[in-house]
Protein backbone atom coordinates (compact mmCIF):
# COMPACT_ATOMS: atom_id res chain seq x y z
CA UNK A 1 0.00 0.00 0.00
CA UNK A 2 3.10 2.16 0.71
CA UNK A 3 4.54 1.64 -2.33
CA UNK A 4 1.02 1.80 -4.32
CA UNK A 5 0.72 5.63 -2.30
CA UNK A 6 4.45 6.71 -3.20
CA UNK A 7 3.65 5.53 -6.75
CA UNK A 8 0.60 7.58 -6.80
CA UNK A 9 1.87 10.90 -5.52
CA UNK A 10 4.72 10.81 -7.75
CA UNK A 11 2.24 10.14 -10.90
CA UNK A 12 0.21 13.31 -9.24
CA UNK A 13 3.09 15.63 -9.14
CA UNK A 14 3.67 14.32 -12.96
CA UNK A 15 0.49 15.33 -13.70
CA UNK A 16 1.04 18.90 -12.41
CA UNK A 17 3.78 19.59 -14.25
CA UNK A 18 2.72 18.47 -17.46
CA UNK A 19 -0.72 20.67 -16.80
CA UNK A 20 1.61 23.56 -16.08
CA UNK A 21 3.69 22.96 -18.92
CA UNK A 22 1.13 22.59 -21.31
CA UNK A 23 -0.39 25.65 -20.08
CA UNK A 24 2.54 27.69 -20.62
CA UNK A 25 2.55 26.63 -24.11
CA UNK A 26 -1.00 27.42 -24.85
CA UNK A 27 -0.27 31.10 -22.73
CA UNK A 28 2.44 31.65 -24.96
CA UNK A 29 0.20 30.85 -28.47
CA UNK A 30 -2.29 33.21 -27.08
CA UNK A 31 0.19 35.88 -26.01
CA UNK A 32 1.38 35.42 -29.69
CA UNK A 33 -1.47 37.19 -31.16
CA UNK A 34 -4.73 36.96 -32.47
CA UNK A 35 -3.63 36.28 -36.18
CA UNK A 36 -4.59 32.59 -37.31
CA UNK A 37 -2.03 30.44 -38.39
CA UNK A 38 -3.59 30.31 -41.91
CA UNK A 39 -3.46 34.53 -42.32
CA UNK A 40 0.05 34.22 -40.88
CA UNK A 41 0.98 31.84 -43.90
CA UNK A 42 -0.51 33.80 -46.65
CA UNK A 43 1.05 36.90 -45.58
CA UNK A 44 4.62 35.37 -46.30
CA UNK A 45 5.54 35.76 -50.02
CA UNK A 46 8.39 33.34 -49.93
CA UNK A 47 7.58 29.93 -50.65
CA UNK A 48 10.68 28.88 -48.68
CA UNK A 49 9.15 30.56 -45.49
CA UNK A 50 5.54 29.27 -46.31
CA UNK A 51 7.20 25.65 -45.67
CA UNK A 52 9.25 26.04 -43.13
CA UNK A 53 5.98 28.42 -41.24
CA UNK A 54 3.87 25.00 -42.35
CA UNK A 55 6.72 22.93 -40.66
CA UNK A 56 7.02 24.76 -37.71
CA UNK A 57 3.08 24.98 -36.92
CA UNK A 58 3.35 21.25 -37.32
CA UNK A 59 6.05 20.36 -34.92
CA UNK A 60 4.19 23.15 -32.32
CA UNK A 61 0.81 21.18 -33.07
CA UNK A 62 2.36 17.50 -32.98
CA UNK A 63 4.12 18.95 -29.29
CA UNK A 64 1.48 19.75 -28.05
CA UNK A 65 -1.06 16.66 -29.01
CA UNK A 66 2.02 14.49 -27.88
CA UNK A 67 1.54 16.71 -23.96
CA UNK A 68 -2.01 16.36 -24.36
CA UNK A 69 -1.73 12.23 -24.61
CA UNK A 70 0.80 11.97 -21.87
CA UNK A 71 -1.42 13.90 -19.79
CA UNK A 72 -4.21 11.57 -20.26
CA UNK A 73 -1.85 8.48 -20.10
CA UNK A 74 -0.83 10.25 -16.44
CA UNK A 75 -4.16 10.92 -15.62
CA UNK A 76 -4.99 7.37 -16.49
CA UNK A 77 -2.28 6.13 -13.91
CA UNK A 78 -3.41 7.88 -11.72
CA UNK A 79 -7.14 6.32 -11.80
CA UNK A 80 -5.45 2.67 -12.10
CA UNK A 81 -3.11 3.58 -9.11
CA UNK A 82 -6.42 5.04 -6.99
CA UNK A 83 -8.58 2.00 -7.56
CA UNK A 84 -5.07 -0.53 -6.79
CA UNK A 85 -4.83 1.57 -3.49
CA UNK A 86 -8.43 1.07 -2.85
CA UNK A 87 -8.47 -2.62 -3.54
CA UNK A 88 -5.52 -2.89 -1.44
CA UNK A 89 -7.03 -1.35 1.66
CA UNK A 90 -9.81 -3.41 1.43
CA UNK A 91 -7.96 -6.79 1.20
CA UNK A 92 -6.09 -4.93 4.12
CA UNK A 93 -9.16 -4.31 5.98
CA UNK A 94 -10.12 -7.69 5.04
CA UNK A 95 -7.17 -9.66 6.96
CA UNK A 96 -7.17 -7.29 9.33
CA UNK A 97 -10.75 -8.36 10.75
CA UNK A 98 -9.43 -12.19 9.67
CA UNK A 99 -6.35 -11.43 12.04
CA UNK A 100 -8.87 -9.69 14.68
CA UNK A 101 -11.10 -13.11 14.60
CA UNK A 102 -7.99 -15.39 14.83
CA UNK A 103 -6.69 -13.56 17.61
CA UNK A 104 -10.34 -13.44 19.53
CA UNK A 105 -10.61 -17.59 18.93
CA UNK A 106 -6.82 -17.85 20.15
CA UNK A 107 -7.48 -15.35 23.38
CA UNK A 108 -10.74 -17.75 24.17
CA UNK A 109 -8.57 -20.97 23.66
CA UNK A 110 -6.16 -19.51 25.56
CA UNK A 111 -8.12 -18.29 28.44
CA UNK A 112 -10.08 -21.77 28.29
CA UNK A 113 -6.99 -24.03 29.01
CA UNK A 114 -5.52 -21.33 31.66
CA UNK A 115 -9.57 -22.37 33.49
CA UNK A 116 -8.41 -26.01 33.00
CA UNK A 117 -5.42 -25.67 34.36
CA UNK A 118 -6.59 -23.66 37.27
CA UNK A 119 -9.19 -26.49 37.74
CA UNK A 120 -5.63 -29.27 37.32
CA UNK A 121 -4.17 -27.59 39.97
CA UNK A 122 -7.11 -27.01 42.11
CA UNK A 123 -7.74 -30.67 42.07
CA UNK A 124 -4.06 -31.54 42.45
CA UNK A 125 -3.94 -29.33 45.58
CA UNK A 126 -6.71 -31.15 46.77
CA UNK A 127 -5.64 -34.93 45.70
CA UNK A 128 -2.18 -33.90 48.08
CA UNK A 129 -4.18 -33.19 50.60
CA UNK A 130 -5.89 -36.06 50.99
CA UNK A 131 -3.11 -37.81 49.68
CA UNK A 132 -1.14 -36.31 53.28
CA UNK A 133 -4.24 -37.40 55.25
CA UNK A 134 -4.23 -40.68 53.97
CA UNK A 135 -0.26 -41.19 54.98
CA UNK A 136 -1.24 -39.81 58.49
CA UNK A 137 -4.19 -42.02 58.92
CA UNK A 138 -1.64 -44.97 57.74
CA UNK A 139 0.71 -43.98 60.25
CA UNK A 140 -1.63 -43.70 62.47
CA UNK A 141 -3.09 -47.19 61.84
CA UNK A 142 0.56 -49.03 61.72
CA UNK A 143 1.00 -47.11 65.06
CA UNK A 144 -2.36 -48.88 66.48
CA UNK A 145 -1.58 -51.95 65.12
CA UNK A 146 2.02 -51.99 66.78
CA UNK A 147 -0.05 -51.21 69.55
CA UNK A 148 -1.90 -54.15 69.36
CA UNK A 149 0.57 -56.56 68.35
CA UNK A 150 2.63 -55.20 71.46
CA UNK A 151 -0.40 -55.96 73.42
CA UNK A 152 -0.52 -59.58 71.87
CA UNK A 153 2.21 -60.32 73.24
CA UNK A 154 2.58 -58.96 76.29
CA UNK A 155 -1.01 -60.79 76.63
CA UNK A 156 0.79 -63.98 75.47
CA UNK A 157 3.30 -64.17 77.86
CA UNK A 158 1.60 -63.13 80.42
CA UNK A 159 -1.17 -66.24 79.55
CA UNK A 160 2.43 -68.66 79.10
CA UNK A 161 3.64 -67.22 82.60
CA UNK A 162 0.24 -68.18 84.32
CA UNK A 163 -1.00 -71.10 82.50
CA UNK A 164 -5.09 -71.29 83.64
CA UNK A 165 -5.92 -73.32 85.66
CA UNK A 166 -8.20 -76.03 85.86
Amino acid sequence: LQETNIKGEALDRDYEVQKTALAQQLQAMYTAGDQSHLRLLLRQEDPSDISRNLRYFEYLNSHRMKRIQKIDKTRQDIEETRQAAAKERLSLASLSTTLEEQKKALQSTLDAREQKLGLMKTDLRSQKRQLTKLKQEETQLLSKLEHLAQQREQTAILQDQNPPSK
